[in-house]
Formats: structure tokens, C-alpha cells, sequence
């Protein structure tokens, strides 16, 4: 899972759920329906500069802990009501949700201490998956657009593709990058750590694991690639993982992670 920051990366939330947005009081239950409540994740374990945390109220995500070499951030999540996700609440700012029924519509991000949002997201959809994240921020009182995001799913609804457009050396957004993504057949453990809300608030965008991610440049040449192994319970929740992250001409990178859950 990525650092959360909300100036960072301006578009921290870039893919909201491939499962759409239903709230529904089955998120805990087996998919064989047999009623027995699924793996929620307590910690991913790197090393001791390194790690990710989750802690929940009332069967809620309620917090989220990055260790990122050996920098700490912690961001806060506030719910409706209906346990749709409002605000996420991070040490730079926040991020405040908008829906439209059961489905997110806008993400407005606020520095801390602002009344105002100095960016916010708009999401357009194509049936029940989410199509196009337009980012942008207001100039002299009219929206500018700073990228876009478009998606693409495998027939199974996991995502498959995402084109990344962004402001060019000429006016309007160009393609940037396209990054894919290819799976296992095994559960994701962030879809009962987070429920329907999986994509908003933990930036996963499926209920399998990736175990191949390619990024290429807008001429097709690769610019990264992440191969993960995973090693699963007899659940089928990975245990462990070895991803090996490989830059453009460079030396590939090997970190270990260690999934914990609640007893």
C-alpha cells in the first residue's frame, strides 16, 4: 500500500471501487455464504522502518498507520451514518468525500487549516465500474484540469489498465504513462479490512492480488515493472510476499512483506 499524502499526490484516491458502492451488511460473510467472517488485516509487516497498520471501532476502519523509512504518518477516517466514509483526515490536510446515492462523485482536498479545497476529483462512471478520474484545481475562478485517469477492467471487474494523462509542454492533458495490472485467483485481504470502500481508502483496485504490475511511457517503452510471489493460508489470504520492483535500466529491488491479521 502507498504513503498517503494528500499534497504529495494529488490524486491519492485516483481509483475509487471496482466493486462499486454498495454498503451492504454481507461484506463479512464467506463467499460460499456459509456466515463465517472473513481475514481483516491488522499489520503489514517490511522491516522495523516500515509498515502499514489498520485499526477499526465497531467493525469500521477507523485508522490507518504508514511507517515509511522510518517516517510516520497516521490518517483518520470519519463516517456518516449510513458508514459511507466522509473525511479522511491526514497531517497535511484532508480529504472529503461526495456522493450521489451509493457512489462517489467528487474528492475535494483541503491544505490543513482551509475552508476551501485547493484541488478535488471528479469521477465519471460506465455502468457500475468507475471510467475516468478528472483532477483538477481552480484558476482565477474556473476549473483547470491537471490529469486524468482512465480505466479499464477484466471481465471479472478486477482492474486491468489505467492510461495516466497529464498537462504536456502543449496546452491540455497528454498521455503520460499506462500502467497494468495482472492477478492471482486468491482474496485480497483488503476487501474484509475495508469493505466496499476497498479502492478509497487503500488505493487496492481488486478482489485478487497483483502479482504483475507494468508501467510504459506514452511511446510503449517500459518505465517500471513489479513482479510480486505470494505465499497464502490454507483461506487463501497471502501470508507473505516477495515483490521485486524493476526501474528502467536499473538493478531490481526485493522487499519482503509480512500480512498480520486479527486473531
Amino acid at each position: 500500500m502507498k504513503r498517503l499524502s494528500t499534497w504529495k499526490k494529488i490524486d491519492v484516491l485516483m481509483a475509487l471501487s471496482v466493486r462499486g458502492f454498495s454498503c451492504s451488511s454481507d461484506d463479512d460473510i464467506a463467499p460460499d455464504g456459509s456466515g463465517k467472517q472473513e481475514k481483516r488485516l491488522s499489520k503489514i509487516e517490511i522491516d522495523a522502518q516500515n509498515h502499514s497498520a489498520f485499526t477499526y471501532n465497531d467493525g469500521l476502519l477507523t485508522a490507518m498507520e504508514e511507517l515509511t523509512d522510518g517516517h510516520l504518518e497516521r490518517s483518520t477516517i470519519l463516517y456518516a451514518a449510513d458508514k459511507k466514509p466522509t473525511e479522511m483526515v491526514m497531517p497535511d490536510g484532508k480529504i472529503k468525500f461526495v456522493y450521489a446515492g451509493d457512489r462517489l462523485v467528487k474528492e475535494e482536498l483541503y491544505e490543513t487549516g482551509s475552508t476551501v479545497p485547493g484541488l478535488f476529483n471528479e469521477y465519471i462512471y460506465d455502468g457500475k465500474h468507475v471510467k475516468e478520474v478528472i483532477g483538477y484545481v481552480m484558476d482565477e475562478g474556473e476549473k483547470m484540469a491537471l490529469f486524468k485517469r482512465k480505466f479499464s477492467y477484466y471481465a471479472n471487474g478486477d482492474l486491468q489498465q489505467v492510461e495516466v494523462l497529464e498537462q504536456g509542454l502543449t496546452e491540455g492533458l497528454e498521455l503520460s504513462i499506462t500502467i497494468t495490472y495482472v492477478y492471482d485467483d486468491k482474496k485480497s485481504p483488503y476487501i474484509p479490512t475495508v469493505g466496499p470502500y476497498i479502492a478509497l481508502l487503500t488505493q487496492t483496485f481488486a478482489k485478487h492480488n497483483v502479482i504483475k504490475e507494468t508501467t510504459v511511457d506514452a511511446s510503449g517503452a517500459i518505465n517500471e515493472e513489479i513482479v510480486t510471489t505470494y505465499s497464502y493460508d490454507d483461506q487463501g489470504y497471502p501470508t507473505a510476499a516477495v515483490e521485486k520492483k524493476t526501474e528502467h535500466g536499473g538493478t531490481p529491488q526485493t522487499t519482503n512483506k509480512k500480512f498480520i491479521y486479527l486473531p
